[in-house]
């Protein structure tokens, strides 16, 4: 088995930004204008975080999240590897 924790490790490394997540400042991988699919087979583009999954406990439904001077809410979490938490952002 592949061991991906060390490249998830460099993207944080690399590429994370400090967002406020209800308060909390966690470490975040912005994407902009991600075209996300929606049940029915909906299309739109959002703003999408990647989160470690350790800060997985702060990112729920509803979530006020910060950062740029912007303010979003936390919509859905698409996905969590267990490694990194999806997130798509309203």
């Amino acid at each position: 088995m592949i061991d991906f924790g060390p490249m998830h490790a460099q993207l944080f490394e690399a590429f994370a930004q400090t967002v406020t997540v209800d308060g909390v400042d966690l470490q975040a991988v912005v994407t902009r204008d991600a075209e996300v699919l929606f049940e029915g087979g909906i299309t739109d583009r959002r703003t999408m975080l990647d989160v470690r999954h350790q800060d997985r406990a702060h990112v729920r439904r509803g979530a006020v999240v910060s950062f740029e001077g912007a303010t979003y809410t936390v919509d859905q979490i698409p996905s969590d590897d267990g490694h990194v938490v999806k997130v798509v952002l309203r």
